[in-house]
């Protein structure tokens, strides 16, 4: 059943083997084969997920060279510890450089080991076979692992959850059978895991869970057996902090080592959200896509649909150590997730027990409707929705992801081809005066340098919004950008007085302008300075930290033929014409909400 589970998996994801490289695909690629004109980005592949350091002295080359906006914060740090993940990654680009379909094939494969080894899994959890398989089924079709495994530079979240899943059940072979090889196996695959991805101390919750209800005697006995994991996991940590790896200064992830209360916080927000896209639909990033007056509204939905389904499962939680198990597993796997906002591609570790579990409860509400009469439709209906959301919808939210990623990749990739490449602006600053997001703006140079045509000496991107800016002449050296929302606006931020769609995509794109910078722990204030090579910014008014105008002071005349000028218009970049002196022009950026 494993390999017929296996194949079923990677037919549904096969429409991605021809998706190519991707968004931090090209990124992960410049960082490997390196590019000449930004030594930056190279490095190796045990080091590929390390993508900021924290070093100010480093990070300031990188925002004068306009690879990140001028908002980032001076210690921002994404520094991840995937060496394990680096390596699959580094065969690749030794074995086929140039063939993203392999790429794929190699994800595909992860993908297929996932399947077999959860398929093993709950063999051995459920010895109910009709179970057992269903359980196996949901996991296969599950589209939580959709992103996982379409998705070449998300292939760390897949093969963390193949380590997980073994090493869970080494355990349960040496604490059940006796399999003394157990005790030794469960440490190092768990460290697989955590070398992958971080996700992986999950991996410590259903240890944890399996302690507490699966394993046998003496609950110190029980407890003691987990001390070689648990230093396992100790050692990890403190070496990844003393390496200096984890996130600081984004407003996009959190680190719970160092930023204990707002993780909580964080936490609070975010755990209905990653338990609605778990358990039922829609998936958890739709979040970002609602204006901010609809997210507590989104919120109090997602409470109430968790409610119910722990009150549908408590009776299987009051008989059965095994749906214990699950549960407890699943809910502490949903903390890792709410480092950084809610998607369902954070799901994959938390999946292996809530298919368990849901699993569990079809079996249970199809007994219930055939052996009562006055439950019998309400039990029908539960199982009919759970069929249609793990079997009808899943599979087509896979193919929903690789439709999005594709349309995200071709924003990056048609905005990235319209930019100068021309002699002249190599010895030039390529000045972006408005984009959507700077996230899309900084790929364009690296993809310019992956093909081999001219890149601009620099880049600077002065105004990010989906909304309109206002770029003022101030005089001969200087521009003023007065964004509708200001700079950096929390997620869902309408302007005042403009009606807009109650939701959007373009929502989230007001989002990956926090990835540089967190503004709450952060703040800018008025007259804040920020010196680059050749001009100074500062910031003029402020609103609850954020830049709400900006002026630009460049040490040459902007008419210096040293500068070159565009403007985002209708996803691709035009020439700018530079306003008179006391005059200003508006920009819309047109991508969504063009009324605004």
């Amino acid at each position: 059943m494993e390999l017929y589970l296996a194949v079923l998996a990677v037919a549904i994801c096969a429409p991605s083997l021809w998706l190519g490289l991707q968004v931090d695909d090209h990124v992960h690629r410049a960082a490997i084969l390196g590019v000449d004109a930004f030594p930056e980005v190279e490095r190796s592949a045990l080091e590929m997920f390390s993508f900021v350091n924290g070093n100010p002295d480093e990070n300031f080359p990188a925002v004068d060279a306009g690879l990140w906006p001028w908002w980032s914060a001076p210690d921002l740090r994404l520094n991840l510890w995937r060496p394990l993940t680096g390596l699959t990654h580094g065969l690749d680009y030794l074995l086929w450089p140039d063939a993203p379909f392999m790429m794929h094939v190699h994800s595909m494969a992860w993908l297929a080991l996932g399947v077999v080894a959860a398929t093993g899994f709950y063999r051995r959890l459920l010895p109910n076979p009709v179970l057992a398989g269903l359980a196996a089924l949901l996991f296969a079709l599950d589209d939580v692992h959709g992103w996982a495994s379409i998705w070449v530079a998300n292939r760390n979240a897949m093969i963390a959850a193949v380590f997980a899943i073994l090493a869970i059940s080494s355990y349960d072979r040496w604490r059940s059978d006796g399999w003394r090889p157990g005790a030794v196996w469960t440490p190092v695959l768990m460290v697989c895991g955590l070398l992958s991805n971080e996700g992986a101390v999950s991996i410590g919750a259903y240890l944890l869970a399996y302690a507490l209800f699966l394993d046998r005697g003496p609950l110190r006995r029980r407890l003691l057996a987990l001390v070689p994991a648990a230093a396992t996991g100790i050692v990890w940590w403190l070496t990844y902090k003393l390496l200096g790896h984890g996130a600081a200064g984004s407003g996009v992830y959190i680190d719970p080592g160092t930023s204990p209360l707002a993780f909580a916080a964080a936490a609070i927000d975010r755990v209905p959200s990653l338990l609605r896209g778990l358990l039922a639909w829609p998936p958890a990033e739709i979040n970002l896509m609602f204006v901010r007056s609809m997210q507590p509204v989104v919120w109090w939905l997602s409470v109430a649909l968790a409610s119910l389904f722990a009150l549908a499962v408590w009776a299987r939680l009051r008989t059965s150590n095994t749906a214990r198990f699950f549960a407890l597993g699943m809910v502490l796997s949903l903390l890792p997730a709410c480092a950084t906002f809610p998607a369902n591609r954070l799901l994959l570790m938390a999946s292996i027990g809530g298919i368990g579990l849901i699993a569990q409860l079809m079996i249970d509400l199809w007994s219930i409707a055939r052996e009562t009469s006055c439950w019998r439709w309400p039990a029908r209906g539960a199982v009919a929705f759970l069929l249609l959301v793990h079997v009808g919808i899943a599979p087509l939210s896979i193919w929903g992801a690789v439709i999005n990623i594709r349309a995200i990749g071709s924003i990056i990739e048609q905005a990235a081809d319209s930019l100068p490449r021309d002699e002249q602006v190599a010895d030039q600053r390529l000045v972006i005066v408005n984009t959507p997001t700077a996230f899309v703006s900084s790929f364009g140079p690296v993809l310019q340098a992956l093909k081999g045509v001219r890149v601009p000496a620099r880049c600077l991107i002065l105004g990010s919004s989906i909304f309109s800016i206002t770029v003022e002449r101030v005089d001969e050296h200087t521009l003023s950008l007065h964004p509708l929302v200001g700079y950096l606006p929390p997620v869902g931020t309408p302007p005042p007085g403009v009606s807009v769609p109650k939701a959007s995509p373009a929502y989230a794109f007001q989002m990956l302008d926090h990835l540089f910078r967190d503004v709450e722990s952060d703040p800018f204030e008025v007259g804040d300075r920020i010196e680059l090579t050749d001009l100074t910014i500062e910031i003029l008014t402020v609103e609850e930290g954020r830049p709400m105008a900006v002026s630009f002071r460049f040490a040459q005349l902007l008419e210096d033929p040293s500068l070159r000028w565009v403007r985002w218009l209708d996803g691709v970049y035009v020439l700018f014409d530079l306003p008179a002196v006391g005059e200003s022009v508006v920009l819309k950026s047109r991508i969504v909400l063009p009324s605004a």
